[in-house]
């Protein structure tokens, strides 16, 4: 319900709704908006303004992520979706590869490096959501796990090189392939199901917002 992304708090006698949403990081452009949202019609009874000072406590809502909040929790819809692409990306050239009979191992490791790196960035990203789970909800699952799956994938092809010192794949090598392809694909199922989370908080946040 769109009430989930709403913050209510009790005003004491003397003190005015502008107060609260200057607390909470509200710019002064919006506190009148925010007033005239529906979800204040019992508050407006009592203070028609967000300036008028109450002669009595007074119950008043407003959306539970201020707008910086807001910016943020997009962009990290826009950094799991970049996350997800890079996986699929990742996991479509690993699939070209092992299916060859000789495979381009530079290819490979590059493959690995680049999402090592998106991954990382991604990371910064979920460790601050992290820090605010009321705003943005269960995050970062995936990221985490993506980036330790990325960093074993690296050491593993990295003591593979030199165990195999040409570009032919044996059984054994393409076995280690085809269950790196398995790992991958389950990581694009979590990161997928984080966006899918993500993109219903953002409506809900929206449905809010004056």
């Amino acid at each position: 319900m769109a009430e989930s992304s709403l913050r209510t708090e009790r005003i004491p006698k003397k003190f005015a709704a502008t107060d609260v949403l200057k607390t909470f990081g509200w710019p002064k452009s919006s506190h009148q908006k925010i007033v005239a949202m529906r979800y204040n019609a019992k508050f407006r009874k009592v203070a028609p303004t967000a300036d008028t000072v109450l002669t009595e406590p007074a119950d008043f809502s407003f959306p539970r992520l201020n707008p910086k909040e807001y910016k943020e929790l997009k962009d990290r819809l826009d950094n799991r979706q970049f996350v997800h692409a890079e996986l699929v990306k990742f996991r479509e050239a690993l699939e070209a590869q092992y299916k060859k009979k000789e495979t381009n191992r530079k290819a490979i490791e590059t493959a690995l490096e680049q999402y090592g790196k998106h991954v990382a960035n991604g990371n910064v990203l979920a460790e601050r959501c992290a820090k605010d789970l009321k705003a943005c909800g269960v995050q970062g699952s995936a990221l985490d796990f993506s980036m330790r799956r990325a960093d074993a994938w690296q050491k593993e092809y990295e003591a593979r090189k030199k165990k195999f010192a040409n570009d032919e794949i044996d059984d054994e090598e393409r076995a280690w392939f085809k269950k790196t392809v398995k790992e991958n694909k389950a990581a694009e199922a979590e990161t997928l199901k984080e966006i899918l989370i993500q993109i219903v908080l953002i409506v809900k946040a929206a449905s809010v917002m004056p």
